[in-house]
């Protein structure tokens, strides 16, 4: 009975797929899919995860955009370095170090009388980071708090001889260093800023230890009778007085390092700015940050407006001779003064560009052995060199000849 149930559902089966099979697939004629509506389903079938997940989705990226935002808004990229970001703590951690460094500085600079010039070119460097690595405000409010703390351990006076010395001169190349202004213009500003502070301290200095114009010219006085004596002793005072006895010559000392106190204040202030501005843009470097550098030694050279300075002075000397003003002469003697040791250096920086540029020895080893032989006039030919290179662009001229020598070749 199982074997007759078995054999009528085998043919049953057999019997609907030949049906299946002979029967025509029904076609649907004219058909035009929407577009507009499956569109819609393609969007959504490439990825068919998104569908649940895209509203966590989108808050994910936007997190992700504005932290990416922010941590770009917050590291530095300087000279090649990523410095770590700016977050609020690590500016009170710096601001803090760094007005301490700066205290530090100036206590030693008062303490270590033997150290106290360079102490001091070293005092405005931290001021200088904060402007350049945070802002200008920052480095303002550290250099306040630096005065404070500076007036608490030293006193006010102490303390002022610290601040005023320096302080203005690290502010500005501060800001020099953060708005990229040329080197050459930031240090003639801090040049500026040096001389005012110098003349400052020094009055202030003269004020403090009530020293009189009087006091200062005995000074002077004692100071050259005691080098004369030592000329004497040795047997050289002759050969420098030039027929004058030793009261003379004493006197005629005093007088002219009294008009040239001025010049020599410049000076010095002129070599704290230039070791300032060197130091600091070498330690600003070093710590990452992206500082303009000097141009190389034989590249400096002045250029034509310099030359009013040496103008005013001609022209006061001029006057001197007619009017007989002894201000007149002062003025002069100290422009004069000033420019001796910047005329000095740009002479040497000609003949190293010319060693460097044409290959030859001889001016150099002429100027090197009058050193030895005729020193005052080996040094006048060198400031020449610099007064030569000022007012005519000799640089200028000899690479032009080279070049058209080179494209004639």
């Amino acid at each position: 009975m199982n074997r007759d149930y078995d054999e009528n559902k085998q043919q049953n089966i057999e019997q609907n797929e030949e049906d299946l099979q002979e029967k025509p697939t029904p076609q649907i004629e004219n058909f035009e899919p929407d577009e507009e509506f499956d569109s819609k389903f393609d969007e959504q079938e490439s990825d068919p995860y998104s569908w649940a997940d895209e509203p966590r989705h989108n808050a994910d990226e936007k997190t992700a955009d504005s932290s990416e935002q922010m941590n770009s808004e917050q590291t530095i990229i300087s000279a090649g370095r990523i410095l770590p970001p700016l977050t609020p703590a690590r500016r009170i951690a710096e601001g803090a170090l760094m007005v301490a460094l700066s205290t530090v500085l100036g206590v030693l600079a008062f303490y270590a009388p033997l150290f106290d010039l360079f102490l001091l070119i070293l005092y405005p460097i931290p001021l200088a980071y904060l402007i350049k690595r945070h802002n200008i405000s920052t480095g303002l409010i550290a250099f306040v708090a630096s005065a404070l703390l500076l007036t608490l351990l030293l006193g006010i006076t102490n303390a002022a001889f610290v601040i005023l010395s320096m302080g203005a001169v690290g502010i500005w190349y501060g800001v020099a260093f953060r708005k990229n202004i040329k080197p050459i213009r930031a240090l003639c500003v801090g040049v500026v800023l040096a001389a005012l502070s110098t003349a400052v301290t020094t009055m202030l200095s003269l004020w403090t230890m009530g020293t009189s114009a009087a006091d200062l010219t005995a000074y002077l006085t004692s100071y050259v009778d005691s080098t004369v004596k030592t000329l004497q002793s040795a047997g050289v005072f002759e050969m420098m007085a030039g027929g004058m006895t030793a009261t003379e010559y004493t006197q005629n000392m005093v007088n002219i390092l009294e008009m040239l106190v001025p010049g020599m204040l410049i000076i010095v202030s002129m070599l704290e700015a230039l070791l300032c501005y060197v130091i600091s843009g070498y330690i600003l470097r070093r710590l990452g940050l992206a500082v303009q550098t000097l141009p190389k030694f034989r590249e400096w050279r002045l250029s034509w407006p310099a030359l009013w300075g040496l103008i005013i002075a001609l022209l006061a000397y001029i006057g001197y001779h007619y009017l007989e003003y002894q201000w007149l002469k002062t003025i002069a003697l100290n422009i004069l003064y000033i420019y001796y040791p910047i005329l000095m250096i740009t002479g040497i920086s000609l003949l190293v560009w010319l060693r460097k540029n044409t290959g030859s020895l001889a001016i150099p080893i002429m100027v090197i052995i009058g050193f030895f032989i005729f020193p005052s006039a080996a040094i006048m030919a060198v400031m020449m060199f610099g007064l030569f290179d000022t007012i005519v662009d000799f640089r200028g001229w000899v690479k032009k000849n080279a070049q058209r020598n080179q494209n004639r070749k």
